[in-house]
Protein backbone atom coordinates (compact mmCIF):
# COMPACT_ATOMS: atom_id res chain seq x y z
CA UNK A 1 0.00 0.00 0.00
CA UNK A 2 1.76 3.32 -0.80
CA UNK A 3 1.35 5.99 1.63
CA UNK A 4 1.42 9.89 -0.02
CA UNK A 5 4.28 11.80 1.76
CA UNK A 6 5.96 14.78 0.54
CA UNK A 7 7.88 16.24 2.98
CA UNK A 8 11.01 14.60 1.53
CA UNK A 9 10.17 16.33 -1.73
CA UNK A 10 9.91 19.92 0.17
CA UNK A 11 12.82 19.49 1.88
CA UNK A 12 14.65 18.97 -1.61
CA UNK A 13 13.14 22.27 -3.14
CA UNK A 14 14.26 23.66 -0.01
CA UNK A 15 17.35 22.92 -0.34
CA UNK A 16 18.03 23.40 -3.41
CA UNK A 17 17.98 27.39 -2.51
CA UNK A 18 19.90 26.99 0.66
CA UNK A 19 23.50 27.92 0.16
CA UNK A 20 24.93 25.39 2.24
CA UNK A 21 23.39 22.91 -0.34
CA UNK A 22 25.38 23.51 -3.14
CA UNK A 23 27.97 20.82 -3.18
CA UNK A 24 31.65 21.92 -3.49
CA UNK A 25 33.45 21.06 -7.42
CA UNK A 26 37.07 19.74 -7.66
CA UNK A 27 39.17 22.75 -7.48
CA UNK A 28 42.62 21.57 -8.45
CA UNK A 29 42.19 19.22 -11.59
CA UNK A 30 40.77 20.85 -14.96
CA UNK A 31 37.19 19.02 -15.70
CA UNK A 32 35.41 19.48 -19.07
CA UNK A 33 32.25 20.15 -18.86
CA UNK A 34 30.63 17.75 -20.58
CA UNK A 35 32.29 14.41 -22.59
CA UNK A 36 29.17 13.55 -25.15
CA UNK A 37 30.23 14.08 -27.97
CA UNK A 38 34.56 12.70 -27.47
CA UNK A 39 32.69 9.48 -25.51
CA UNK A 40 30.90 8.82 -28.82
CA UNK A 41 33.71 9.44 -31.11
CA UNK A 42 35.84 6.91 -28.95
CA UNK A 43 33.02 4.43 -29.14
CA UNK A 44 32.95 4.55 -33.22
CA UNK A 45 36.42 4.26 -33.33
CA UNK A 46 36.15 1.05 -30.98
CA UNK A 47 33.38 0.18 -33.21
CA UNK A 48 33.49 1.35 -36.75
CA UNK A 49 30.71 -0.74 -38.10
CA UNK A 50 28.22 1.14 -36.55
CA UNK A 51 29.40 4.07 -37.77
CA UNK A 52 26.80 3.67 -40.62
CA UNK A 53 24.51 2.56 -38.36
CA UNK A 54 24.69 5.37 -36.64
CA UNK A 55 24.31 7.91 -39.62
CA UNK A 56 21.28 6.07 -40.95
CA UNK A 57 19.61 7.11 -37.23
CA UNK A 58 20.72 9.85 -36.87
CA UNK A 59 19.09 10.83 -40.48
CA UNK A 60 15.93 9.02 -39.46
CA UNK A 61 15.60 10.60 -36.52
CA UNK A 62 16.46 14.37 -38.00
CA UNK A 63 13.63 13.69 -40.98
CA UNK A 64 10.96 12.89 -38.12
CA UNK A 65 12.38 15.67 -36.07
CA UNK A 66 11.41 18.47 -38.68
CA UNK A 67 8.23 16.60 -39.52
CA UNK A 68 7.17 16.51 -35.69
CA UNK A 69 7.94 20.17 -35.60
CA UNK A 70 5.44 21.38 -38.81
CA UNK A 71 2.78 19.04 -37.98
CA UNK A 72 2.31 19.38 -34.14
CA UNK A 73 -0.51 20.61 -32.37
CA UNK A 74 -0.87 20.19 -28.52
CA UNK A 75 1.75 20.52 -25.87
CA UNK A 76 1.25 17.59 -23.40
CA UNK A 77 3.01 17.39 -20.30
CA UNK A 78 5.46 14.34 -20.66
CA UNK A 79 6.70 13.05 -17.51
CA UNK A 80 9.71 10.43 -17.66
CA UNK A 81 10.50 7.82 -14.73
CA UNK A 82 13.95 8.09 -13.25
CA UNK A 83 16.43 6.07 -11.88
CA UNK A 84 19.65 6.89 -10.25
CA UNK A 85 21.97 4.39 -9.73
CA UNK A 86 24.64 5.75 -6.79
CA UNK A 87 28.45 3.41 -7.83
CA UNK A 88 29.95 3.73 -4.99
CA UNK A 89 33.29 2.41 -2.34
CA UNK A 90 31.82 4.78 0.71
CA UNK A 91 33.34 7.65 -0.22
CA UNK A 92 31.83 11.50 -1.04
CA UNK A 93 30.10 9.93 -4.05
CA UNK A 94 28.09 7.70 -2.28
CA UNK A 95 25.71 10.95 -2.13
CA UNK A 96 22.06 11.06 -0.07
CA UNK A 97 18.68 11.22 -1.19
CA UNK A 98 18.77 14.79 -0.88
CA UNK A 99 21.34 15.52 -3.27
CA UNK A 100 19.40 13.72 -5.25
CA UNK A 101 15.51 15.03 -4.52
CA UNK A 102 17.82 18.12 -5.45
CA UNK A 103 19.00 17.20 -8.85
CA UNK A 104 15.43 16.53 -9.66
CA UNK A 105 13.89 19.37 -8.32
CA UNK A 106 16.57 21.53 -10.25
CA UNK A 107 16.08 19.99 -13.54
CA UNK A 108 12.29 20.51 -13.29
CA UNK A 109 12.53 24.01 -12.41
CA UNK A 110 15.00 24.48 -15.40
CA UNK A 111 12.30 22.53 -17.63
CA UNK A 112 9.57 24.80 -16.81
CA UNK A 113 11.51 27.67 -16.68
CA UNK A 114 10.73 28.55 -13.44
CA UNK A 115 14.32 29.67 -12.27
CA UNK A 116 14.19 33.04 -10.42
CA UNK A 117 17.28 33.86 -12.45
CA UNK A 118 15.56 33.98 -16.05
CA UNK A 119 15.25 37.88 -15.07
CA UNK A 120 18.66 38.07 -16.13
CA UNK A 121 18.54 36.49 -19.26
CA UNK A 122 19.85 39.38 -21.93
CA UNK A 123 16.14 40.88 -24.03
CA UNK A 124 17.29 39.60 -27.17
CA UNK A 125 16.56 35.95 -25.57
CA UNK A 126 13.80 36.58 -23.12
CA UNK A 127 10.71 35.99 -25.80
CA UNK A 128 12.36 32.71 -26.78
CA UNK A 129 12.29 31.15 -23.43
CA UNK A 130 9.96 28.07 -22.99
CA UNK A 131 7.67 25.90 -20.91
CA UNK A 132 8.60 22.77 -22.15
CA UNK A 133 6.02 20.23 -20.60
CA UNK A 134 8.81 18.22 -20.01
CA UNK A 135 8.88 16.66 -16.07
CA UNK A 136 10.89 14.05 -14.21
CA UNK A 137 9.84 12.20 -11.33
CA UNK A 138 12.01 9.59 -9.86
CA UNK A 139 10.69 5.90 -9.80
CA UNK A 140 8.48 4.73 -7.10
CA UNK A 141 8.44 1.00 -8.48
CA UNK A 142 11.27 -0.94 -9.73
CA UNK A 143 11.38 -3.72 -12.84
CA UNK A 144 10.41 -6.23 -10.91
CA UNK A 145 6.79 -4.45 -9.71
CA UNK A 146 8.88 -3.61 -5.72
CA UNK A 147 8.47 -0.74 -4.35
CA UNK A 148 11.63 1.68 -4.65
CA UNK A 149 12.70 5.35 -4.22
CA UNK A 150 14.23 5.35 -7.41
CA UNK A 151 17.71 5.16 -5.97
CA UNK A 152 19.94 1.93 -6.20
CA UNK A 153 23.32 1.86 -4.73
CA UNK A 154 25.82 -0.45 -5.31
CA UNK A 155 29.59 -0.56 -4.36
CA UNK A 156 32.44 -0.48 -7.11
CA UNK A 157 35.77 -0.05 -7.89
CA UNK A 158 34.19 1.09 -11.25
CA UNK A 159 33.02 3.88 -9.70
CA UNK A 160 36.65 5.83 -10.04
CA UNK A 161 36.25 4.49 -13.92
CA UNK A 162 32.33 6.10 -15.12
CA UNK A 163 32.35 4.30 -18.76
CA UNK A 164 30.56 1.97 -20.16
CA UNK A 165 31.68 -0.95 -17.97
CA UNK A 166 30.44 0.82 -15.44
CA UNK A 167 26.62 0.92 -16.66
CA UNK A 168 27.07 -2.61 -17.36
CA UNK A 169 26.94 -3.05 -13.23
CA UNK A 170 23.04 -2.19 -13.17
CA UNK A 171 20.96 -1.00 -15.75
CA UNK A 172 16.92 -0.61 -15.42
CA UNK A 173 15.29 -0.92 -18.88
CA UNK A 174 15.88 2.17 -21.05
CA UNK A 175 12.26 2.16 -22.31
CA UNK A 176 11.02 2.26 -18.90
CA UNK A 177 13.36 4.65 -17.11
CA UNK A 178 16.07 7.35 -17.79
CA UNK A 179 19.28 5.70 -16.00
CA UNK A 180 21.54 8.02 -14.41
CA UNK A 181 24.57 6.76 -13.33
CA UNK A 182 26.47 8.83 -10.32
CA UNK A 183 30.19 8.02 -9.93
CA UNK A 184 33.77 10.09 -8.66
CA UNK A 185 35.20 10.26 -11.64
CA UNK A 186 34.47 9.80 -15.90
CA UNK A 187 37.11 8.35 -17.41
CA UNK A 188 37.32 11.06 -20.11
CA UNK A 189 37.93 13.75 -17.64
CA UNK A 190 34.93 15.28 -18.02
CA UNK A 191 31.58 16.19 -15.39
CA UNK A 192 29.34 14.15 -17.55
CA UNK A 193 28.34 12.94 -20.60
CA UNK A 194 25.28 11.52 -22.05
CA UNK A 195 23.83 9.79 -25.88
CA UNK A 196 21.51 10.85 -28.42
CA UNK A 197 18.88 9.09 -29.00
CA UNK A 198 20.15 7.94 -32.12
CA UNK A 199 23.24 7.23 -31.10
CA UNK A 200 22.25 3.39 -29.14
CA UNK A 201 19.00 2.29 -30.50
CA UNK A 202 20.60 -0.98 -31.11
CA UNK A 203 22.49 -0.96 -27.62
CA UNK A 204 19.82 -0.25 -24.96
CA UNK A 205 22.62 -1.38 -22.38
CA UNK A 206 25.00 1.66 -23.56
CA UNK A 207 22.05 4.14 -23.30
CA UNK A 208 21.62 6.57 -20.41
CA UNK A 209 23.64 9.76 -18.32
CA UNK A 210 27.23 8.98 -15.90
CA UNK A 211 27.53 12.21 -13.93
CA UNK A 212 30.06 13.10 -11.76
CA UNK A 213 28.65 13.14 -7.79
CA UNK A 214 30.19 16.70 -7.38
CA UNK A 215 28.35 18.42 -10.68
CA UNK A 216 24.99 17.55 -8.92
CA UNK A 217 22.45 19.32 -6.41
CA UNK A 218 22.26 22.62 -5.30
CA UNK A 219 22.26 25.25 -7.81
CA UNK A 220 24.36 23.00 -10.35
CA UNK A 221 22.88 22.64 -14.23
CA UNK A 222 25.34 19.52 -15.38
CA UNK A 223 22.10 17.40 -15.49
CA UNK A 224 20.38 19.89 -17.48
CA UNK A 225 22.91 20.09 -19.92
CA UNK A 226 23.43 16.27 -20.22
CA UNK A 227 19.48 15.73 -20.57
CA UNK A 228 19.37 17.84 -23.14
CA UNK A 229 21.76 15.51 -25.09
CA UNK A 230 19.96 12.91 -24.10
CA UNK A 231 16.73 13.99 -26.04
CA UNK A 232 18.82 15.14 -28.72
CA UNK A 233 20.02 18.65 -28.27
CA UNK A 234 23.73 19.12 -29.49
CA UNK A 235 25.64 22.28 -28.10
CA UNK A 236 24.62 25.70 -29.56
CA UNK A 237 28.24 25.58 -31.33
CA UNK A 238 27.29 22.11 -33.42
CA UNK A 239 28.08 19.40 -32.84
CA UNK A 240 31.70 19.08 -30.76
CA UNK A 241 32.93 19.30 -27.71
CA UNK A 242 35.36 21.91 -28.37
CA UNK A 243 33.91 25.96 -27.99
CA UNK A 244 35.73 28.66 -28.77
CA UNK A 245 36.91 27.81 -32.17
CA UNK A 246 36.52 30.31 -35.31
CA UNK A 247 35.22 26.86 -37.38
CA UNK A 248 32.56 26.67 -35.18
CA UNK A 249 30.71 29.80 -36.95
CA UNK A 250 30.29 26.90 -39.98
CA UNK A 251 28.98 24.52 -37.28
CA UNK A 252 24.77 24.28 -36.60
CA UNK A 253 23.04 23.07 -33.85
CA UNK A 254 19.89 22.30 -35.84
CA UNK A 255 17.95 24.90 -33.71
CA UNK A 256 16.43 27.92 -35.58
CA UNK A 257 16.31 30.22 -33.14
CA UNK A 258 19.90 29.50 -31.10
CA UNK A 259 22.80 31.64 -33.03
CA UNK A 260 25.65 30.55 -34.60
CA UNK A 261 28.56 30.73 -32.26
CA UNK A 262 32.14 29.72 -31.12
CA UNK A 263 30.76 28.35 -28.21
CA UNK A 264 30.82 30.22 -24.52
CA UNK A 265 32.97 29.41 -21.46
CA UNK A 266 32.38 32.86 -20.18
CA UNK A 267 29.87 35.27 -19.47
CA UNK A 268 30.65 37.87 -21.66
CA UNK A 269 26.74 38.34 -22.51
CA UNK A 270 27.18 41.21 -25.50
CA UNK A 271 29.20 39.00 -27.37
CA UNK A 272 29.03 38.35 -31.18
CA UNK A 273 31.08 35.39 -31.99
CA UNK A 274 29.54 34.58 -35.63
CA UNK A 275 28.23 37.89 -37.13
CA UNK A 276 24.98 38.20 -34.37
CA UNK A 277 24.62 38.20 -30.59
CA UNK A 278 25.63 34.49 -29.19
CA UNK A 279 23.08 32.95 -26.67
CA UNK A 280 25.98 32.42 -23.95
CA UNK A 281 23.21 31.83 -21.47
CA UNK A 282 21.40 28.77 -23.33
CA UNK A 283 22.23 25.34 -21.12
CA UNK A 284 23.54 23.53 -23.90
CA UNK A 285 26.55 26.18 -23.82
CA UNK A 286 29.49 25.96 -21.78
CA UNK A 287 29.08 29.22 -19.75
CA UNK A 288 28.80 29.41 -16.13
CA UNK A 289 25.90 31.39 -16.51
CA UNK A 290 23.21 29.40 -17.97
CA UNK A 291 19.65 30.15 -18.07
CA UNK A 292 17.44 28.74 -20.26
CA UNK A 293 16.54 26.36 -23.22
CA UNK A 294 15.05 28.39 -26.37
CA UNK A 295 11.88 27.43 -28.49
CA UNK A 296 13.49 25.49 -30.99
CA UNK A 297 15.11 23.66 -28.73
CA UNK A 298 11.89 22.73 -26.89
CA UNK A 299 10.26 21.36 -29.99
CA UNK A 300 13.37 19.35 -30.44
CA UNK A 301 13.40 17.44 -27.30
CA UNK A 302 9.73 17.38 -27.26
CA UNK A 303 10.08 15.42 -31.14
CA UNK A 304 12.56 13.02 -29.81
CA UNK A 305 10.38 11.79 -26.90
CA UNK A 306 7.64 11.27 -29.76
CA UNK A 307 9.92 9.36 -31.76
CA UNK A 308 10.67 5.24 -31.54
CA UNK A 309 14.03 5.82 -31.70
CA UNK A 310 15.40 3.92 -28.11
CA UNK A 311 12.05 3.85 -27.16
CA UNK A 312 11.90 7.44 -25.62
CA UNK A 313 8.05 7.79 -26.98
CA UNK A 314 7.32 4.69 -24.35
CA UNK A 315 8.87 6.44 -21.46
CA UNK A 316 6.06 9.19 -20.76
CA UNK A 317 2.77 6.54 -21.94
CA UNK A 318 0.17 6.43 -19.31
CA UNK A 319 1.34 2.42 -19.14
CA UNK A 320 4.61 2.74 -18.47
CA UNK A 321 3.68 5.86 -16.02
CA UNK A 322 1.77 3.63 -14.20
CA UNK A 323 4.02 0.35 -14.37
CA UNK A 324 7.11 2.53 -12.69
CA UNK A 325 4.50 4.60 -10.36
CA UNK A 326 5.09 7.91 -11.66
CA UNK A 327 1.15 8.49 -12.85
CA UNK A 328 0.61 10.23 -9.44
CA UNK A 329 2.51 12.80 -7.46
CA UNK A 330 5.61 11.80 -5.66
CA UNK A 331 5.14 9.28 -3.33
CA UNK A 332 6.58 6.03 -1.69
CA UNK A 333 5.85 2.89 -0.38
CA UNK A 334 6.79 2.80 3.14
CA UNK A 335 7.22 5.45 5.50
CA UNK A 336 10.59 6.42 5.72
CA UNK A 337 12.11 9.00 8.23
CA UNK A 338 13.74 8.31 11.33
CA UNK A 339 14.19 10.23 14.71
CA UNK A 340 16.82 10.51 17.58
CA UNK A 341 14.84 10.32 20.20
CA UNK A 342 13.57 6.82 20.36
CA UNK A 343 11.71 7.16 24.21
CA UNK A 344 9.43 10.14 25.15
CA UNK A 345 7.21 10.67 28.49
Amino acid sequence: MKMKINFTYLLAVLLLFSTGSVLSQSSTEAITPCGTNEMLDQYLLDNPEMESVMRADEAELEEFTQQFINSRIEEDTLIIPVVFHIIHMDGPENISNDVVHESIARLNIDFQAENDDLEDVVNEFKGLIPVTNILFRLATIDPDGNCTNGITRTWSPLTEVGDNATKALIQWPREKYLNIWVVRNIASGAAAYSNYPYAFDSYPQLDGIMNRYDYLGGNNRTLTHEVGHWINLRHVWGNSNSPSLAENCSEDDLVNDTPLCIGNTSCTLDLESCGSLDNVQNYMNYSPCDRNFTQGQSDRMRAALNSSLSQRNNLWTAANLAATGTDVDPTICVADFYTERTIVC
